[in-house]
């Protein structure tokens, strides 16, 4: 009889321990850490680019949005996975392209693509026109 109330007491200070550590830590075990935001901006001519390249952190997806100043101008973008040099090499057909959005009336300009922890992307923002404008990459990866 003393044995069991003794394991039952003991029992109950385990749950009461275990209770006690989930509010003091409760991201124990898994990780909380928000979504990693990249955010790059630049003035484009026409028929001109500009491309950022980052390594994924975690697996997960990668939320790009364009957007630019003048609704009149035509903004396309493409990702290719590794680093790809130029847009004239994504364009030929040297680049893997993993993900593309070329809307003649989107604004912003908006993809979603999945990421592999370690992987390197690179994401291209290429001026249509009809005018120079002022670009601006938000890649948000969760």
């Amino acid at each position: 009889m003393i044995k069991s109330d003794a394991v039952r007491r003991s029992s109950r200070w385990a749950l009461a321990l275990m209770v006690a550590l989930a509010v003091v830590h409760p991201g124990c075990g898994k990780s909380n850490a928000g979504p990693e935001v990249f955010s790059d901006s630049r003035t484009v001519a026409v028929l001109d680019n500009f491309g950022v390249v980052f390594t994924a952190q975690r697996n997960g997806t990668v939320d790009v949005d364009v957007n630019w100043t003048n609704s009149a101008n035509d903004i396309d973008i493409y990702v290719a996975s590794g680093t790809c040099a130029t847009l004239d090499i994504l364009l030929g057909g040297g680049c893997n392209v993993i993900a593309f959005s070329e809307s003649a009336t989107a604004k912003p300009e908006t993809l979603t693509f999945p990421a592999s922890n370690g992987t390197v992307y690179t994401v291209w923002a290429f001026n249509l026109g009809p005018g120079s404008d002022t670009v601006t990459t938000r890649l948000t990866a969760r």
